[in-house]
């Protein structure tokens, strides 16, 4: 759980500095992350010694709320292109992958949403 704001430089560009994928300049901008929404932190603080918490579990108005929170920090503009986020088409990404042992899929800090 997050304990105070943190920045982060994340893969949404806009401005000079270099974009690799696009071959043109462009500036990473930077995020400022919130910290878990609570309904996330209640959910995830339901772990036991019968239950653990995993992403593929994460649905309903808990997966709601972490994907709009994840939007409005962002400033609705996908991570990968800056589109224009929409409910209707966007998604939660990771931005080191899950298949990575060491990554807790379930950290907030680790969380975005693209289109």
């Amino acid at each position: 759980m997050v304990t105070g704001v943190q920045t982060c430089a994340l893969p949404i560009c806009q401005g000079g500095g270099t974009d690799q994928t696009q071959g043109t300049d462009r500036e990473m901008k930077h995020i400022r992350k919130q910290g878990d929404p609570p309904s996330f932190s209640r959910w995830k603080a339901q772990a036991n010694d019968d239950w653990k918490p995993t992403y593929d579990q994460l649905s309903g108005s808990v997966k709601n709320n972490l994907k709009k929170a994840l939007q409005a920090e962002q400033g609705y503009i996908c991570c990968c292109c800056e589109r224009r986020l929409t409910d209707s088409d966007s998604h939660i990404e990771h931005f080191r992958p899950q298949s990575d042992p060491s990554v807790d899929p379930l950290d907030y800090d680790n969380l975005l949403c693209s289109c």
